[in-house]
């Protein structure tokens, strides 16, 4: 049993017989014992990312398929990650508990979000032999605006969680414009040498995976992705709570 954990649990449960707690999404009193903070009613809209999905980047197909294959999406362009998977759809519920974690401080969510990335972690990945996990970065100014990088934090739980070495070798040194407006092309020129590696990161011959919060056109990961191959990383894949 993870000692932390326990504790911060107890804790909540304490606060919980002071503080009435209600859901994140419906506002209603519930118990906060599970530590999640979300009535798990709530959640049963949640659309999972199972197999049969894209090869490269993880989109799912509609039914059953007898040959895995990467989409026409990703024949189309250069991607520099191997794979990318996700929990499940951005969309709904999903979509609404990211943006409240991400931009309305509710940092409670991060128990929620992060057992979903383990459970992303067990489902897509659990047989591969990863050396690292890295964080995809934000620029400084973000960090001091948000108080935290939300990808470092799922980063950090799920390799605590999976016993595997939390890497942070990635700084954003361009603070570029929001990605969220942009269509396909835009988003992948608009990433262009924002990412750099840390001059004193060890990632030669490692099999690495990358974590973020949301994948929608791959343009983050793939640029993060192509840093840590010139770094002589041998395999990067991409982890992420939602998939867009």
């Amino acid at each position: 049993m993870n000692p932390v954990k326990n504790l911060q649990q107890i804790i909540e449960t304490a606060l919980g017989l002071v503080y009435p707690v209600n859901c994140s999404i419906s506002g209603r009193p519930l118990d906060s014992s599970n530590g999640l903070w979300v009535d798990e009613k709530e959640l049963t809209g949640v659309v999972r990312v199972t197999s049969p999905v894209c090869l490269r980047c993880g989109k799912p197909y509609q039914g059953a398929m007898s040959n895995p294959r990467q989409c026409a999406n990703c024949a189309k362009l250069d991607l520099h990650f191997d794979s990318a998977r996700a929990y499940a759809k951005t969309e709904g519920v999903v979509r609404e508990l990211i943006h409240k974690f991400k931009y309305g401080e509710q940092l409670w969510l991060r128990n929620l979000l992060c057992k979903w990335m383990g459970e992303a972690y067990l489902y897509h990945y659990a047989d591969y032999a990863f050396d690292g996990i890295v964080p995809v970065p934000i620029h400084p100014r973000k960090w001091r605006e948000r108080g935290f990088n939300q990808a470092e934090i799922l980063a950090r739980a799920l390799a605590l969680e999976v016993k595997i070495n939390y890497l942070s070798c990635l700084f954003r040194d361009k603070d570029t414009s929001t990605q969220t407006t942009f269509n396909r092309r835009k988003r992948f020129t608009n990433l262009k040498q924002t990412f750099k590696l840390s001059p004193k990161a060890k990632v030669r011959g490692l099999k690495l995976l990358l974590v973020d919060d949301v994948l929608t056109t791959g343009a983050t990961a793939s640029e993060c992705a192509q840093l840590l191959k010139q770094g002589g990383a041998t395999d990067v894949h991409v982890l992420t709570i939602a998939r867009g």
